[in-house]
């Protein structure tokens, strides 16, 4: 019951089924930035009413004693287990034998879909090992003759090979029907092959390498009981599908698109992906796309995605978020001062006249009039002055941001990179989870610097041994000095 609690406080935020990922190539941007954002979708396990048909194709040569009892000893769990996940299913049986043991009717057996289970597992139960001798087995031409199989519309089509030795054809063991050219063919066809064998690492159809080229995994001829158990829990995690899920994003203003965005539709500023089908697991990339900061915003915006589907309510991914940095003010303060300065004058006049009278009959006046003026003069004069004032302003600090990249390789052997992004300085913690809640790693008192930062984990749990296949989840969470707090959290895969 804590397993369930704590999982479903995990999941809680996340629509059932799909989780819609969304990040950015930078948080902090100006006019002319172009910031790369990538969307993809995370399945959770299948839903109810998951449709399923799966082929066991089963080398049956003298080798293989050990390898069918394997298959018998395991099938019955394995077919319990897809009813229990309410898993649509049939499943069916194709056999097969040495190149040279007979013409192909004789070392190819196709008993094709069983109508129940019961008569499945009496087919399963009457295989026995025997002939043989020629380590190529037409293990080519089985897969081809059970991929003739009528698969039901809507159904995840999953082949099980079972072999000890390379995979060739009976028409020509040196590669007419080539592995690359096989696989390519049943990818074609929306096949996926789940090889159990040994790894023939120095034969060209060594038929480990049909799981990289199909999108199944492999699993150890020798494998031990959980590793089975991990290797049925994954074929059945892929027997889901989600179907119509459609993907929308709307660039806030500020932000331009710049490419084609992988082909969506364009409306305005909203994007929009249809996507006819996702399978229920690994990890589906939506698009990678870019847009330029083309004009400045106040603070910060957020960004965010939503996806919706068949049977799936419409629901956000996390809000990805754009600062655009407040320069720091510059302030050039002018004063003019304009003085009046008056200047007073005075005119004097002085007038001079002077009468001479004499007793004669003519008389002579003599008049002099002399006048000196002295104007007043007001002149003005401007005199501007300038003075620089640069102010002391207080810069809030960064809030703290924390971004997710995701974790590289993705599955992983035995080393995994956890990649994240940090607004400011902050001490991390880092705890790593099975799918069932149970803690397997925890790391905390992580000093991490602003910018980008990794976390390698060498796949060892805390106990210092190695993990087993399968997938875990892991959160990470960044804690400043003022006990600012951000969380985040995703998926890898581990596969041994």
């Amino acid at each position: 019951m804590a397993a369930l609690l704590l999982l479903s406080f995990v999941f809680s935020v996340f629509p059932y089924g799909l989780v819609l990922n969304k990040t950015e190539s930078k948080s902090l941007a100006v006019t002319g930035d172009t910031v790369t954002f990538c969307l993809s979708i995370i399945p959770e396990k299948i839903t109810a009413g998951a449709k399923a048909d799966i082929i066991w194709v089963i080398d049956t040569s003298e080798s293989m004693t050990d390898a069918i009892s394997a298959v018998q000893n395991n099938v019955t769990d394995f077919t319990a287990e897809l009813a229990a996940n309410y898993v649509d299913y049939r499943q069916g049986l194709v056999s097969f034998r040495d190149i040279y043991d007979g013409i192909p009717a004789d070392q190819d057996l196709n008993f094709g879909f069983a109508s129940s289970d019961a008569q499945f597992l009496s087919w399963i139960g009457s295989l026995y090992a025997y002939g043989g001798g020629d380590p190529p087995e037409s293990g080519l031409d089985a897969l081809v003759d059970a991929s003739s199989a009528v698969w039901r519309p809507g159904a995840s089509r999953i082949m099980i090979l079972v072999t000890d030795a390379p995979v060739k054809c009976w028409e020509d063991g040196n590669g007419a029907l080539s592995m690359t050219a096989t696989a390519a063919a049943l990818v074609a066809e929306g096949v996926n092959v789940y090889p159990i064998c040994i790894d023939q690492t120095s034969y060209n159809g060594n038929p480990k390498k049909l799981a990289a080229l199909t999108g199944g995994i492999w699993l150890d001829y020798y494998a031990t009981v959980d590793e089975w158990q991990t290797f049925f829990d994954t074929i059945t995690a892929n027997t889901g599908s989600y179907t119509n899920v459609t993907v929308t994003d709307t660039l806030p203003a500020g932000l331009t698109l710049i490419d084609s965005a992988c082909g969506a539709a364009i409306t305005g500023s909203q994007l929009s992906w249809n996507i006819a089908s996702v399978l229920s697991s690994g990890t589906y990339s939506v698009c990678c796309f870019k847009a330029v900061v083309s004009s400045a915003f106040d603070g910060c915006v957020t960004n965010t995605a939503y996806i919706s589907g068949d049977g799936i309510p419409l629901a956000g991914s996390d809000s990805v978020l754009i600062c655009y940095p407040t320069p720091t003010p510059t302030f050039t303060a002018t004063r003019t001062a304009t003085p009046t300065r008056t200047i007073t004058s005075t005119a004097t006049v002085t007038e001079t006249r002077t009468v001479t009278c004499t007793r004669t009959i003519t008389a002579t006046l003599t008049l002099t009039l002399t006048r000196t003026y002295t104007p007043t003069v007001t002149p003005t004069r401007t005199v501007t002055c300038t003075r620089t004032i640069t102010p002391t302003s207080t810069i809030t600090p960064v809030p703290l941001l924390l971004s997710l990249k995701g974790s590289f390789p993705n599955p992983f052997t035995f080393n995994s990179r956890i990649v994240y992004w940090l607004s400011r300085n902050a001490d991390m913690e880092i705890k790593i989870f099975t799918v069932s809640g149970e803690l397997v790693l925890q790391s905390a008192g992580i000093k991490a610097t602003a910018g980008n930062n990794s976390f390698a984990w060498d796949g060892l749990n805390n106990s210092g041994r190695q993990v087993s296949s399968g997938v875990f989840i892991y959160e990470l969470t960044a804690t400043t000095e003022l006990d600012e707090k951000q969380s985040a959290l995703s998926k890898c895969a581990c596969i041994r």
